[in-house]
């Protein structure tokens, strides 16, 4: 074998070096050729990591409508973790942008669009009718999507805002629970082991945190419960807690707000 600065004698000469030349130890070739073999790339060997990322959508105007979405973008690690857990948030982007499946270039698009349709039909309308009074306000919307926790589970914590019209603008919370291990997502409440033991915890903590007494009925006091106490569909899993959030609307009027409070981590199957 010959490579470029480095010369080899058989065997048989090895004791018998010409003058001005000089030689290797094989050790030391075999560690260059080893060492090349096990050489990991930068992408197998970077960790995982995340990074906001910030888009505006829209706004082109002061009446026109908009979009401000700022969520974590991953790397590194395993290849599978990262696509899904960036897939994830991507798709309730584009969910909330109102075109699912598609991008968030796209689904943006379709968000300004179908505004600029709404807007063309209220003037047409109000142009019809004199005693319809045209002044409509823009369409806003906003997501703000953060890492609760990277542990054996990875929890994101994904706040959403937004005004399409009506009486007032609605919010919500969605928690994003995935399984660093299995390379699932986790349903929290399906997951939990004692789940009768957890739930009961759960009322007692809500009815605290609301100001109820244990006895206290939840229908007089503006709450809906009409088949018993039950679990949100928000619940965000950290390391030591359980985060459980009631949206707005969901057990109680809009005017009462949404509930949010913490349980100890319970344990999964």
């Amino acid at each position: 074998m010959n490579l470029p600065g480095i010369s080899f004698l058989p065997a048989s000469h090895s004791r018998h070096r010409s003058p001005g030349v000089s030689f290797l130890p094989a050790w030391v070739f075999l560690l260059v050729l080893l060492s090349s073999c096990v050489r990991e790339s930068p992408a197998e060997s970077e960790p995982l990591s995340h990074k906001d990322t910030t888009i505006r959508i829209g706004y082109s105007t002061p009446d026109s409508s908009g979009a401000d979405l700022v969520f974590p973008r991953f790397r590194g690690g395993d290849s599978a973790v990262t696509h899904k857990l960036n897939d994830s948030i991507i798709r309730f982007c584009c969910a909330a942008l109102g075109k699912p499946g598609t991008s968030i270039a796209d689904a943006g698009k379709v968000f300004v669009d179908e505004y600029e349709n709404y807007l063309k039909e209220t003037r047409e309308l109000a142009g019809e009718d004199s005693t319809i009074s045209f002044s409509p306000m823009p369409w806003t919307l906003e997501i703000r999507a953060a890492v609760e926790c990277i542990d054996s589970i990875i929890c994101i914590r994904i706040d959403e805002y937004n005004y399409f019209g009506g009486a007032h603008p609605n919010s919500s919370t969605t928690f994003i629970n995935f399984d660093i291990v299995s390379k699932t997502f986790v349903d929290v409440e399906k997951e939990i082991i004692d789940i009768d033991n957890f739930t009961s915890s759960a009322e007692a903590v809500f009815r605290s945190t609301r100001g109820l007494g244990i006895t206290d009925d939840f229908a007089e006091n503006g709450f809906y419960f009409p088949d018993g106490f039950v679990l949100p569909q928000a619940i965000g899993l950290t390391k030591d807690s359980a985060v459980l959030v009631y949206d707005a609307y969901e057990v109680a009027p809009y005017v009462m707000g949404p509930t949010e409070f913490t349980l100890a981590r319970p344990k999964l199957k």
